[in-house]
Formats: structure tokens, C-alpha cells, sequence
């Protein structure tokens, strides 16, 4: 699990930073929802997904 640090809209995409990040996963759960991700691999410990929330404080599971 990870907390987030950080988040920022991008377009429909919601960059997410991280404080650690996991191996080998595609999806993360937030608050009981479901999003697929993207790394965001300019920015060290950051995910995108599709959201207009704001997570920052919230924790985050990793699912493959």
C-alpha cells in the first residue's frame, strides 16, 4: 500500500504522487473504486488515472 503525496489534473487524467510505489501492477483501488493506471514516468513515484478527485492523503492498494 502507498499514501498519496500529491495529485494534479491533467486533462481527464488525474496524476497521482506517490510516497512509494509497488512492481508489476495495473490497477489500484482507492476508497473502494477500481481505476486502471499508467505511470507517469517523468515524475519519480507518479501514476495517472482517469478521475477528477482529490486523493491526497488517501491510501493506495495495488492489484496486477
Amino acid at each position: 500500500m502507498a499514501k498519496v503525496i500529491d495529485n494534479f489534473k491533467v486533462g481527464k487524467h488525474l496524476i497521482i504522487v506517490l510516497d512509494n510505489i509497488e512492481k508489476d501492477f495495473n490497477k489500484i483501488e482507492i476508497e473502494g473504486t477500481l481505476y486502471d493506471v499508467t505511470i507517469a514516468y517523468d515524475i519519480p513515484n507518479a501514476i495517472s488515472i482517469e478521475s477528477v478527485n482529490d486523493f491526497i492523503g488517501k491510501t493506495v492498494k495495488f492489484y496486477d
